[in-house]
């Protein structure tokens, strides 16, 4: 009996946060900025494994420490 009340209860109490979306580009651009460089040291260890054995195609865009980076931020984010 109280399911189906609970919702409508639950909407009325509820108030309706806005997302300040300036701030929250800025904090979050904080929060990246401070992965990277706390996880420096780590993906230069990484990137000292990795081999790349290129043949006659096309250059990659991208070096493998950029990937790295770029997975990690994925991943984390």
């Amino acid at each position: 009996m109280l399911g189906c009340f609970f919702p409508i209860e639950y909407k009325k109490e509820r108030k309706e946060k806005r997302r300040d979306w300036r701030t929250y580009e800025q904090r979050l651009t904080l929060r990246i900025k401070r992965a990277v460089k706390d996880l420096e040291p780590l993906i230069d260890e990484a990137v000292e494994s990795i081999k790349v054995y290129r043949s006659r195609e096309r250059k990659p865009k991208l070096t493998p420490k950029q990937k790295v980076t770029l997975i990690l931020l994925k991943e984390l984010f």
